[in-house]
Parts: structure tokens; sequence; C-alpha cells
């Protein structure tokens, strides 16, 4: 397997963590919570999953999709590979290229459903266009929305669609927010930032450089963060800022070359939590996955190998977590004990 060289960042000067937060939204005030302490803390034991040698590929990120799991894949002719939930049958999907049914790069959130039940999205940031495809057709994938230029503009590199049927992105145009996209009036929407960013003229690259997002349709919210940000931004759909969710425990550590070390990997949301991957899997010997409900109470600790992206399986009760550095454990299942709502 190769080896995925870590991308170097400048160091954020400490008044960053120190920046005062800004109560503001587009109905109202919102407020900031801190959370750090855990009731029940376990360490889980996984089991690594094998995709065999057969496929040369290294696994970047994982989704859970209805009946299997869908991975990103770096190294390798195709974009994506899928396996049932029991991780047998993978198979390479998406070839990388130009020409018909193929794409140039997959990034950001993969595998949402959309509309027509039965295609799942991927999005090719170098199009800025999101694509859909049949998972049970591997040469499926067709043009399912080009984003004009007033959506462009903006540089995207994820694109989530919301249950009213507008597009949400974290800006990549080097400013920090998000944005809302309505495709039936063609009409942009900058959201609030919900932070006072000091720096926000000139942002640190190490801070806009790994955007996180996700969404939980069933209540409604969305969630924010920045690479070596130790906050959890939440907005309602109409892109409120609804809380701030801090982690009070944050220290700021750099590495023997004086980079900074990554704080949240990565975040997930179910009904009734938020799942935060945290931890430098470039500097620490474990990962840890909080799990905080949306009042910003923590609820669990979880302690796993080290991992650079993980998703929730809620059917099955599994944590799947990626590791692009590791051969032998690329790929790690876990059960979530049966203590834990999901």
């Amino acid at each position: 397997m190769y080896k995925l060289m870590k991308i170097c960042i400048s160091t954020v000067a400490m008044f960053f963590i120190a920046t005062v937060f800004n109560s503001c939204g587009k109905d109202g005030g919102s407020e900031e919570v801190g959370f750090g302490e855990f009731n029940t803390h376990i360490s889980l034991v996984g089991k690594p999953i094998s995709i065999g040698d057969s496929i040369p590929a290294v696994i970047g990120s994982v989704a859970a999709i209805e009946g299997g799991y869908l991975f990103y894949t770096y190294v390798s002719d195709y974009l994506l590979l899928i396996s049932d939930d029991e991780f047998n049958n993978f198979r390479q999907i998406i070839k990388k290229g130009n020409g018909p049914n193929e794409l140039s790069q997959v990034s950001g959130t993969f595998g949402q459903e959309l509309d027509d039940k039965s295609l799942l999205s991927v999005f090719d940031p170098n199009a800025i266009a999101l694509y859909g495809f049949n998972p049970e057709t591997p040469d499926s994938v067709s043009l399912y929305y080009e984003f004009p230029d007033n959506f462009r503009k903006y540089i995207p590199r994820e694109v989530i669609k919301i249950k009213d049927g507008c597009y949400v992105a974290p800006r990549e145009d080097r400013v920090y927010g998000m944005i809302s996209f309505d495709s039936k009036t063609g009409t942009i929407e900058e959201w609030p930032v919900g932070y006072d960013f000091k720096d926000s003229q000139n942002p640190k690259e190490d801070i806009i450089s790994k955007r996180l997002v996700a969404y939980c349709p069933e209540n409604g919210m969305v969630a924010e963060t920045y690479g070596c940000f130790p906050r959890i931004i939440l907005h309602n759909e109409q892109g409120r800022v609804i809380k701030v969710l801090t982690y009070d425990n944050y220290k700021e550590r750099v590495d023997s070359q004086g980079m900074l070390a990554e704080c949240f990997m990565d975040m997930q949301m179910t009904s009734n939590h938020i799942w935060i991957l945290y931890g430098d899997p470039h500097m620490d010997n474990q990962s840890r996955i909080f799990i905080v409900d949306y009042e910003g109470n923590g609820v669990a600790e979880l302690g796993i190998s080290p991992a650079h992206q993980f998703a929730i399986d809620r059917k099955k009760r599994r944590v799947i977590a990626v590791n692009p550095n590791e051969e032998e454990t690329g790929i790690m299942v876990y059960r979530i004990p049966d203590s834990i709502e999901i």
C-alpha cells in the first residue's frame, strides 16, 4: 500500500483559541456551551477489514449506505469501492477520467440519497457539479445538477442537499462560513459565521484548509467546524446559528517539526447525538470519538485505533473507521455498545 504524506500547515497563533464568541444569527442570538466531561469511557476493540489483494487502492473515507458501505479510494483507476454490510463483494465503481460514466474527482459528502431513492450522490469539485449513481449499476453515473457561476465563485469542495431542496456548502474562497443555494430561484444566501474570527480578513491556512460539515435531516440541523478549531457550530436549515459547542479540554499541540496537531478530524450526526472524531493520527496512538447531545452534554467517549475519518451504521450499530496511512488496519469496524443510544 502507498503511504499518504501529511500536508504541512502553519502554526496557529494562541490568540485564536482565546477569541470571543459572537452570538449572532439571522433570527437572534445563540449560545456557546462547553463540553469535555463524559460519564462513560469505553475503549473499543475493532476488527480489521481486508479488501483483498486484487483491488489496488488506498481507502480515504467511508460512508454507510442502505445495505452496505461506500469507500473513497486513492491510488486507483476508480474513485469508489462498494461492499455489502458484511464487507463482502467489494466492487470498484465510478471510473476516474473525463469520458462517459467517468468523473475527474469525488470529494466531501458522498452516498447521500437523492430525490430518486435509487440514486446516491457524488460531487465532482473540478466540475462543481453533483452526480447521481445507482449502486446496483456500476456504470450509471450521470449529471444530477450543474451549479451556475454565482455558486461556483465560492469554490466549494462539498455539497449537501437538505430537505427543502436547497444545497448547503462550506465556503472555500478563503472566507469563513457557509452558503445555501436555492436551485429553484438560483439565489445564494451567505449564512452567519457564528464566531468572531479576529483574522476574518486574512484567515490562517491551517484553520480554513480543513472544513467539516454534517447534516441531520431528522432534526433539521447542519453542523460545521474547521481544522484546528475546537468548536462545532450548529445551524438550522435556514442558516441561523442555534448553538456553538466548545471542547473545553482542548490544548494546542505541535509535532516535532512545529506543525499544529489536528483537532476534530471528522463528525457525524444521528437523531440524538453528534459524533466527533478527535485526535491527530500522526501524533496520537489512539483516536477518540466524543458523543455529545444537541444541548452540548457529553454522553460518552469511545477510544479507537488512530483514524482519519469514520461513519456510523445505525442499523448494524457499528463505527467504521479508516486510516489511509495503515496497510493492515486501514479499515476498522467497531461494535457500538448497547448502552449508547444512537
